[in-house]
């Protein structure tokens, strides 16, 4: 199997490919569909592994500008009183008993040592140097470089899960790091090696996995999808960002999670309306809200938001839906028939009740506003049978009235 350095390392990210909708329907329609396992080392050249190193290291040259971080040049005083007896102050307080409080000179020669490391491709314990380097100096321009480097070290010795998780928490506490493009392109990377490692081997999310250290111990396929949240969350304007929610939104496609798709599939159409994905999100989020519609005898709203999409298609997209028109016209009809059904539905449940003014309000529905449809014409029929019979059915129980008298007061409004 293809793996970390090998597999991942890569100067070009394969973003969500527009030749992916046929698949993708052919998905929806039940057809079998199984993807080959995603190899970046077969289509682009190993990134070289020192590179990350070199942009560290310049981060720390006396020349380069100061990092957008609190640094810790200047610690903030002790805490006293009850903030002292916090989970955090009681951590610090007792690694300074102990000798391993804030030391800058301590935190720069572990930090230099993890590098050698590095580039001899010592990346585990790499990765423990870092560790120790972000440990001693926290809230500071180090610490934000010690973080993503062991990151790196963890994903270039094919801890992916790891390497992931520490991305993350980079991101979460330095949110305009300087790491930023390379932390969320990693992201990206690791979600398609687990999304397509899913699609070639799937298991149960509840399947634990205990042997292979590039993939997670539970859920591939859902920490993937989690991955490419954050980076649609983390860099909402970045490159990446409408690659990976357009990756998200095809992976719980293709699992026929057709409402976690659709979410997804919205978000391209309404945060990223210049995207090179926005005709493809239109088209499987049209397909999305067909496959969720129940019936009848369930919710309407997605019939009435497919309507709207295709009307918005059609006239967003006249050139690049070309070959696409005929098929779009024919799934409005049948749209506007499912809710012509609905309607009728309603007319012959007054109908049968003989609530005959609720039923032809419902057929006059069903004839001004769905014409084309077969339960039109049925619609006039039955409104002109219906023509002369009481709106309400009989009062059964006015003799009541008699016994108990007139109702007064508030009972008489009602």
């Amino acid at each position: 199997m293809t793996t970390g350095k090998d597999a991942l390392s890569m100067s070009v990210i394969r973003r969500p490919a527009l030749g992916l909708l046929p698949l993708l329907l052919l998905a929806a329609s039940g057809c079998a569909f199984s993807p080959p396992l995603f190899s970046p080392s077969s289509t682009a050249a190993a990134a070289p592994q020192s590179s990350a190193t070199g942009v560290v290291r310049a981060s720390h040259d006396e020349s380069s500008p100061p990092s957008e971080v609190l640094s810790s040049e200047g610690q903030p005083d002790e805490p006293t009183g009850w903030a002292a007896l916090a989970p955090e102050n009681v951590s610090k307080t007792f690694k300074k008993a102990i000798g391993k409080g804030p030391s800058q000179p301590y935190a720069k020669q572990r930090f230099e040592e993890a590098e050698k490391l590095f580039d001899e491709k010592q990346y585990a314990a790499a990765a423990k140097k870092y560790a120790e380097a972000a440990d001693r100096w926290p809230d500071s321009a180090l610490e934000e470089d010690a973080l993503f480097m062991r990151a790196e070290s963890l994903f270039f010795d094919d801890r992916y899960s790891d390497a992931n998780d520490l991305y993350g928490e980079l991101l979460k506490k330095y949110g305009n790091s300087r790491h930023l493009d390379k932390a969320v392109q990693r992201q990206f990377l690791i979600a398609q090696y687990w999304i397509e490692h899913d699609e070639k081997s799937p298991n149960l999310p509840v399947t634990p996995n205990l042997t292979d250290k590039t993939r997670p111990w539970f859920d591939p396929h859902g920490n993937a999808i989690a991955a490419y949240d954050s980076i649609r969350m983390n860099d909402p304007r970045g490159n990446l960002a409408d690659d990976a929610t357009m990756a998200a939104a095809n992976a719980y496609f293709v699992k026929r999670r057709y409402e976690e798709a659709d979410y997804h599939y919205g978000l391209i159409r309404s945060e990223y309306p210049k995207s090179e994905h926005l005709v493809q999100a239109y088209l499987l989020g049209l397909q999305c809200k067909l496959k969720l519609y129940q019936g009848p005898d369930y919710d309407g709203k997605v019939l009435n938001e497919a309507e709207e999409l295709i009307d918005q298609m059609l006239l967003q997209f006249p050139d690049q839906l070309r070959d696409e028109r005929d098929r779009l016209l024919r799934s409005k009809a049948e749209v506007r028939a499912q809710l012509a059904l609905r309607e009728w539905n309603r007319a012959q449940f007054y109908e049968k009740n003989k609530y005959f003014g609720a039923a032809k309000f419902h057929y006059d529905i069903v004839m001004k506003e769905y014409p084309g449809t077969p339960f039109a014409k049925q619609s006039e029929e039955r409104l002109a049978a219906l023509g002369g019979l009481p709106d309400n059915p009989p009062d059964r129980f006015e003799f009541l009235n008699y016994v108990f008298g007139q109702p007064s007061g508030k009972a008489a409004r009602r």
